[in-house]
């Protein structure tokens, strides 16, 4: 056996365990492995690599990419044993001699990953979170995807550790699609050895008599097997915490829920300073200045750097894929394009998991964990540009005959999952869709053909609502304009002001106008037809 990092492989029988506990690889991803080691520290270029592992085959450089990011997930905090040399290939530092000794609760265990930057404008969350460990035994950030949840888990993690209050052992569930494949994670941060599938008794028993913070990372997909195994967890001792990242929340009665808030966006009319100071704008001029050689940006660029982050609401994620275009198109090039942020905004960091690469995937990968149902109300909720209301979205994103028991069934499934936001003023809930899952939204419902019903339906009922003026987005904004600032509805749902003289037949082409192709469009169609 060999040790590489925490891990100790059999390379001639294709064995690869984390102290005695079996673990799940690719053939290729080991085959990487084996290339990397036998170079013995040396640098293996990537066509050496690929030529050995798809020997004749014609591979894209981001398949291996893939494959060397699950591989440096395998060995958690000794990820870094495996080298990028810029321009040349991948090196793996030569291994220890094989350890045996098993691994103990009580020890650090495999915990959070190294941070690729600094954390920006996550203080306050960071020590909330703790704080609420120190209380609860379960706590669950909940966000949207690209809202920042794993790296604030982590630094969370780290500090605790840091401070030894606890030990951390860090489980990756991206990759689990099973319970079993749950409880063979668990397994194997906490080292407890297991022939097949380990049971839920020999890991608690490992836990049981120890200190520690468990941190459950992606569990949205396994949601349910994960609230089970947390509360059973839970229930045999209170020694453990449980941090679990996830797009919703786990519904479990120990559970002390945060919803992690977009970062902190300026002000339209707010002075120079004061948008430089804000969290989204600071990370978005640090992901700049790393990507243009410590370019200063002047008084101009960083107030379009504060529009950016406006109209991408402070998504951390989308701010980042941002930042990263500005070396190729300059931050003018990038606020002008923001109307076309699905595409626009992709080429994330190498080593970022690939539902991370693009803002696209990481809107699939929500959209994925919808049932059909609450597929088609997500896709039909993008007529909306502004705040709606529960008999708007009832009204024009349901078909006729919808219970409506399903209707707040799918209301409610959007919301948990971090796809929509709701916001209760007085004793009424209004629901908005970000500009960028509003776009995303609005992509689907051409693709599943809908679009022309869906703004004609749109039509009908803002003119049944309004009566016969017709509402005319307000110059300047786009496809995915936001609502005006306190997102008051004393417009029709998602349009802006309406023109006196506009005739009733204008409504329809106008929404569709708006949908279509946003503002300039929209204006022309509410524009009175001469009389001939």
């Amino acid at each position: 056996m060999v040790r590489i990092g925490t891990l100790s492989v059999d390379f001639e029988q294709r064995d690869l365990r984390r102290h005695g506990v079996p673990l799940r690889i690719g053939a290729r991803a080991f085959e990487i492995l084996e290339v990397l080691h036998r170079a013995n520290g040396s640098v293996v270029s990537k066509d050496d690599i690929m030529d050995a592992v798809w020997p004749g085959a014609i591979v894209e450089e981001n398949l291996l990419q893939v494959h060397v990011a699950a591989l440096r997930k395998l060995l958690g905090e000794s990820r870094n044993l495996i080298k990028t040399v810029p321009g040349r290939g991948y090196l793996l530092v030569a291994g220890s001699p094989p350890d045996s000794r098993p691994q103990d609760a009580s020890t650090p265990g495999d915990g959070p990953p190294l941070p690729s930057a600094p954390l920006i404008g996550r203080q306050a969350e960071i020590g909330q979170v703790i704080d609420m460990l120190d209380r609860m035994p379960v706590v669950t950030l909940a966000g949207a995807g690209g809202i920042g949840k794993t790296s604030v888990a982590a630094q969370v993690a780290r500090d605790m550790r840091r401070r030894a209050r606890c030990a951390v052992h860090w489980v990756e569930l991206a990759c689990a699609a099973t319970r079993d494949d749950v409880l063979r994670a668990l397994a194997a941060a906490l080292g407890v050895p297991a022939d097949g599938v380990p049971g839920i008794d020999a890991i608690a028993d490992a836990i049981a008599a120890s200190r520690c913070l468990l941190v459950l990372d992606n569990a949205e997909h396994v949601v349910d097997v994960v609230a089970r195994l947390v509360e059973t967890l839970a229930a045999r001792t209170d020694t453990l915490r449980m941090l679990v990242t996830s797009r919703e929340p786990l519904h479990v009665p120990a559970e002390c829920v945060m919803r992690l808030a977009p970062l902190a966006v300026p002000d339209r009319d707010a002075r120079t300073d004061a948008i430089a100071g804000c969290a989204a704008v600071q990370l978005f001029l640090c992901r700049v200045r790393a990507t243009t050689a410590g370019r200063e940006v002047d008084e101009g660029g960083i107030r379009l750097a504060g529009d950016i982050c406006r109209r991408l609401e402070g998504l951390p994620l989308a701010i980042e894929l941002a930042a990263a275009r500005v070396a190729t198109l300059g931050i003018e090039g990038v606020a002008s394009r923001l109307d076309d942020r699905l595409n626009l905004l992709t080429g994330g960091l190498r080593c970022a998991p690939p539902r991370h690469q693009t803002l696209r995937a990481t809107l699939d990968w929500s959209h994925a964990l919808l049932n059909p149902a609450a597929r088609a109300l997500f896709r039909r909720l993008g007529c909306f540009s502004g705040p709606f209301t529960f008999d708007d979205a009832r009204a024009v994103a349901t078909a006729p005959g919808t219970p409506l028991v399903e209707t707040i069934g799918g209301l409610g499934e959007l919301v948990a999952k971090s796809l929509l936001s709701v916001e209760f003023r007085g004793a009424r809930a209004q629901y908005r869709l970000t500009e960028s899952a509003r776009a995303y939204a609005l992509e689907k419902l051409r693709d599943a053909g809908e679009f022309e019903r869906v703004a004609a339906c749109h039509a009908r009922h803002e003119r049944e609502q309004w009566g016969v003026t017709a509402a005319v987005v307000p110059a300047g904004a786009g496809p995915a304009s936001q609502p005006a600032e306190g997102g008051e509805r004393d417009q029709p749902a998602g349009a802006g002001p309406a023109p006196e003289a506009a005739p009733a037949s204008s409504r329809m082409s106008v929404c569709g106008a708006h949908l279509h192709g946003g503002a300039s469009r929209a204006r022309s169609c509410a524009l009175p037809t001469p009389r001939r």
